[in-house]
């Protein structure tokens, strides 16, 4: 995500702000504090409203983040890089480096997600059946990312591609057929049905005087939908990288030269695939290659984009 800065790292993991979350970060504490709360408890000072929306909505988004922490570990502990977790104005993202191998360990890492929600949900569930009768704030507080974390598990689990659930679908698909791209394909197609039935759940909400909440759902199932398109381009490019060694696609060099220490740089037997799940991993414009120990090309992020026109 562009527009982003980083606020810490945490198990290698830089965690970045997207500056269009404090859009969703708003709306989000402005819903609470000017509708949800003044409704339900009336007898609150302004003041009372708007720290107690404070409080829950950064809870929120603490929930989301540990959402997106519990697929990087797991992404980690199969072995697979986590570039960063990004907070954006639709929740949060994970960015992995590369796809899972085996069609087990992607659906470990996509319902690792979806689990993390639902166990804070009933964390805060718990929470407000002993402690809410003691207090009304912590009552609140608590009710509110109860349901909020259940919904997030639940939403998550829709079988539409890239969401957690499409994700679990193309790894079922794949563990059948054996076949990647098929079930990344049966995956993408469903992910965009279920984008369009957003969609247009959204626009039926709008006809009937729900704005707020239809002109989101038709946002969402408008990002769904491009997400799935891109998920499934991107994977279109790696079965293509595949066909590539390395050599088809570096500049070479005029005079083979030791690689300088410290140096990025990949041996020339890796393929093109290889080449870009790297240079992604460590966040490189352009790379060495090396074979024998001697520099024998360069490769530039951007050949990447097109391999075949090439």
């Amino acid at each position: 995500m562009n527009h982003s800065i980083t606020l810490f790292n945490l198990f290698g993991i830089p965690f970045r702000i997207n500056y269009t979350w404090l859009i969703i970060f708003g709306l989000v504490l402005t819903s609470m504090a000017l509708y949800q709360f003044p409704a339900t408890y009336p007898h609150w000072s302004p003041l009372e409203q708007w720290l107690i929306a404070g409080v829950t909505t950064l809870l929120f988004f603490t929930s989301v983040v540990l959402h997106e922490l519990s697929h990087s570990l797991l992404a980690l502990r199969n072995g697979i890089p986590v570039k960063s977790i990004t907070l954006f104005i639709f929740g949060g993202i994970a960015h992995i480096a590369k796809e899972a191998e085996r069609p087990r360990v992607e659906a470990v890492i996509a319902l690792a997600g979806p689990i993390s929600s639902l166990l804070i949900g009933v964390a805060f569930a718990l929470l407000a059946y002993f402690v809410g009768p003691l207090n009304e704030e912590v009552e609140a507080v608590a009710t509110t990312l109860a349901i909020i974390n259940i919904m997030l598990a639940v939403f998550n689990l829709l079988p539409g591609f890239p969401m957690d659930g499409g994700r679990v679908l193309r790894a079922l698909l794949w563990a059948i057929t054996g076949n990647y791209m098929k079930a990344t394909r049966v995956a993408t197609i469903i992910g965009r049905i279920v984008a369009y039935t957003m969609i247009a759940g959204g626009a039926t909400l709008v006809f009937f005087g729900f704005w707020r909440n239809g002109i989101w759902l038709v946002f969402v199932g408008l990002f769904l939908n491009t997400a799935a398109v891109a998920g499934y381009r991107q994977s279109l490019q790696r079965e293509a990288l595949r066909r590539y060694q390395i050599g088809d696609l570096m500049a070479p060099v005029t005079e083979a030269v030791a690689v300088a220490e410290g140096a990025p740089f990949i041996e020339a037997s890796a393929d093109a695939t290889e080449v870009m799940e790297y240079m992604e991993e460590k966040d490189l414009q352009r790379v060495l290659v090396v074979r024998d120990g001697r520099v024998v090309g360069i490769v530039n992020r951007g050949v990447f984009r097109s391999p075949d026109d090439r």
